[in-house]
Parts: structure tokens; sequence; C-alpha cells
């Protein structure tokens, strides 16, 4: 029966669609900049992101450089290669890279997936109805504009925002929390 199998959020979530968010953004905002090679201009996005989390008093939560090779996946789609936790840490930064995409779905995409981020980490293991309800909203919002997005893309023959599996079993993750 299905009610035995559970859903592993580090690689559904950090792994899968957060990687995917996180590298579509490095790689919009990277040709959107004007000026050398696209492997320049994302390096220019982690000297940027370096320099973000300094000013934060933090850490710079991925290890090594970011690097074109490192945002994109051997299909060519964007997908970010890092540790779990530290694809998680950097949303924030995403966010605020994202102000530089003039498509605010982008934006609200990364809102989406902190405020899951936030609730989840401000429940206890049983969390409150209010939380599970908006968890469940959060992924159907989220899945929405993914998709959305990832049609779009398609239209224009851009190999941008892939829906994967783990999409999906996000959605049901989020959708399973409200019972």
């Amino acid at each position: 029966s299905l009610t035995m199998i559970m859903i592993d959020p580090l690689h559904t979530i950090d792994l899968g669609i957060a990687s995917h968010l996180a590298a579509n953004v490095f790689i919009i905002v990277a040709k959107q900049r004007v000026g050398g090679k696209l492997a320049n201009r994302i390096s220019q996005i982690g000297a940027e992101m370096q320099t973000f989390y300094q000013n934060r008093g933090e850490q710079n939560v991925l290890q090594g450089d970011l690097t074109l090779e490192r945002c994109r996946s051997k299909s060519g789609f964007p997908k970010l290669k890092g540790k779990g936790a530290s694809i998680r840490k950097l949303m924030v930064f995403v966010l605020h890279l994202a102000h530089e995409i003039t498509d605010r779905r982008v934006r609200g995409l990364c809102q989406f997936l902190i405020e899951f981020y936030d609730t989840i980490a401000s429940q206890p293991l049983h969390m409150d109805a209010t939380s599970r309800t908006r968890i469940a909203e959060i992924g159907f919002m989220f899945c929405n504009l993914y998709v959305t997005l990832s049609s779009e893309a398609y239209g224009r023959k851009e190999k941008l925002w892939k829906p994967s599996p783990k999409l999906h079993l996000f959605a049901h993750l989020c959708e399973w929390t409200v019972g």
C-alpha cells in the first residue's frame, strides 16, 4: 500500500527542485547580463554570492566556485551541483538575484520555496493544522508556476525549467501534509 512510502525531502527538495530553481536563476541572470562569456558571467555571480554572505556576516554556503559546469546537468538543463544543506541555505541569495529577472513568477518560486523551508523549520514534528494547510498551498502554487515556466520555455525551445519527477514528488509531499 502507498501508506508505506515516505518521500525523502533532502533528495526531492534540496537536491531536486531547489537545485533546479537555483541554477535556472543563475543561468537566466547570466544570460541577461552583457559582456564576456556566459561562463565568466556565472563566475561573477559566484563572486557576488560571496560578497552577499560576507555582508550578512555568514560564510559562503556553497563549497567551491560557482561555474557554468556546476550549473548544468548532462542533459544541458540547469541543475546546480552541490550539497543539499548548502543549496537550501542558498535560496536567500537566489531570491536576491531573481530580482534582476523581469518575470515576477521566478521571484514567486523563490519566495514559495523559502516559505516552505521556514514553515518546516518553525514547526515541531507534528505541525499545526494552519501550517499543514499552508504547506499544501505552497506546493500547489510552486508546482503550477514551475510547470507554466517549463511549458513556456519548451515553446521557445529553451533548455530551462525542466520538470523532473522530483517536482511531482514535491507536489505529493506537500499535499500529503494535510492528511
